[in-house]
């Protein structure tokens, strides 16, 4: 039997959403994969944040975390359906940005935005690389 997946909401700019799409379809993914690789680019910044001990790369990510609350435009809610297990790790990383930024709000959505910046940006970078 197929795992349940539970549903997030998030807040991001439309111009984000405009450029998940683009990606996709350089990356092959089909319309319907929305949700898969935004699973992807949160697992990758995820274990960026939980996987580290070491205090000061905690505090970079939680820094890039941070600095997806500086980007502004008119917002799009979308769904995505992630692993039980990610939404548990998204939960740790929650409590980890917190420490560092503790008034920062809709922590859980500036996550899930920068982690999609940071894919968008990683792939730009191969790209330009090839």
């Amino acid at each position: 039997m197929k795992e349940k997946k539970p549903r997030l909401n998030a807040a991001i700019p439309e111009s984000l959403s405009s450029a998940i799409d683009k990606n996709m379809i350089e990356e092959g993914y089909s319309k319907r994969k929305k949700s898969k690789w935004v699973e992807e680019a949160l697992k990758e910044l995820l274990a960026s944040i939980n996987n580290n001990e070491d205090k000061k790369k905690q505090l970079k990510y939680s820094k890039k975390v941070e600095t997806a609350s500086q980007i502004y435009g008119n917002t799009k809610i979308i769904s995505i359906y992630i692993k039980a297990q990610l939404k548990h790790e998204l939960a740790c990383a929650i409590l980890i940005v917190r420490k560092y930024y503790p008034g920062l709000e809709l922590v859980k959505s500036l996550i899930i935005k920068a982690s999609i910046v940071n894919r968008l940006f990683t792939y730009d970078k191969l790209k330009k690389n090839i």
